[in-house]
């Protein structure tokens, strides 16, 4: 839930969506990694560093 709730909060996406990756076992971590591309090349570092923690335990 957590993560979810991150998701929601900071990262531009669509709540259907969030809803079909966090809905999947297991995550669908790679897209979740094109957004923290995605965040890097916007600039948004701390999003971007924020992400990949909070991905480490998937």
């Amino acid at each position: 839930m957590q993560l979810k709730t991150w998701l929601n909060a900071n990262l531009v996406l669509s709540e259907a969506l969030l809803n079909t990756l966090l809905n999947q076992d297991p995550y669908n971590t790679e897209l979740l990694i094109l957004q923290i591309d995605y965040s890097i090349n916007d600039e948004q570092i701390q999003n971007a560093i924020i992400a990949l923690f909070e991905l480490q335990p998937l």
